[in-house]
C-alpha cells in the first residue's frame, strides 16, 4: 500500500470527501488528488502533516517508511528539532501526551486507582512510543549533539517508568515505581485479568524494543 493508498483508506475510515480534506489541510483540491493517486511520489513532508491533522491520524499511519524529525528539518520542521517531548510528540500529532506528563510515576504508582485506567494509558504510551520511535532512536544515538541526548533520557526515563506499572499491578511481586511508593503486596488477580495484562505488556515492550539499542 503506497502512501496515497493509505490517505485514501484513512480519509475514508473518517466519512471525508476529498474536497474536504484537502480544505482542512489548506492543500488545492488539484495537488490533493495528485497525491492521493499517487501522481506525486514522493509528498513533500509538510503536505503530510497537514493531511494528517485533517485525518486526525499521527503522520507515521500515511508513511511507508518513518523519517525521523532531525532527518525532516528543513521538509516541515524549518525549528529543526523539537525543544520537549510535549513538542516532539505534538509534531507527531499523538492523541495523548504521557510521555511529557511530569506526574506519569505519582499517577501509575497510585495502588487506589483502578486496574483498567492504568492498562489504559499503558496502551496509550505504547501508542506515543510507536509514533515517536524512529524519533527516537534517531535521536538516541546522535551522541554529540546534547540537546538530542538530553530529549531522548527525558522520553526513555518516562518510558522506564510506564514499564513498572504492570508488573506492579500483578499481586505476585510489587515492583516500586517510586521510592515513596507503598511496598505492599496487592490482591492477587483474576486469570482473565492477568491475560489483559500479559497482552499489553507484550505490545509494550515491542514497542520499545528498538529504543533499548539506540
Amino acid at each position: 500500500m503506497n502512501i496515497g493508498d493509505r490517505i485514501r483508506t484513512a480519509r475514508k475510515a473518517v466519512g471525508l470527501s476529498q474536497e474536504e480534506v484537502a480544505r482542512r489541510a489548506g492543500l488545492s483540491l488539484k495537488g490533493m488528488g495528485e497525491i492521493e493517486r499517487g501522481d506525486i511520489e514522493d509528498p513533500h513532508i509538510s503536505s503530510l502533516m497537514k493531511i494528517a491533522r485533517a485525518l486526525s491520524v499521527p503522520v507515521e499511519e500515511l508513511l511507508e517508511e518513518p523519517v525521523p524529525l532531525a532527518e525532516a528539518a528543513g521538509r516541515g520542521f524549518p525549528n529543526g528539532l523539537p525543544n520537549t517531548v510535549e513538542e516532539l510528540l505534538a509534531r507527531r500529532n499523538t492523541k495523548t501526551r504521557h510521555l511529557a506528563d511530569p506526574h506519569l510515576a505519582a499517577t501509575l504508582a497510585d495502588t487506589s486507582r483502578p486496574l483498567a485506567d492504568i492498562l489504559q494509558i499503558v496502551r496509550e504510551v505504547t501508542a506515543e512510543i510507536e509514533a515517536t520511535r524512529s524519533d527516537l532512536v534517531h535521536l538516541g544515538k546522535d551522541r554529540g549533539n546534547p540537546e538530542a541526548q538530553r530529549l531522548f533520557e527525558e522520553a526513555a526515563r518516562q518510558i522506564a517508568t510506564a514499564s513498572l506499572a504492570l508488573p506492579a499491578r500483578r499481586g505476585q511481586k510489587f515492583v516500586p515505581i517510586q521510592p515513596e511508593a507503598s511496598t505492599e503486596p496487592l490482591p492477587e488477580l483474576p486469570e482473565e485479568l492477568k491475560a489483559d495484562l500479559d497482552e499489553a505488556e507484550r505490545k509494550f515492550e515491542e514497542a520499545r524494543r528498538p529504543l533499548l539499542a539506540a
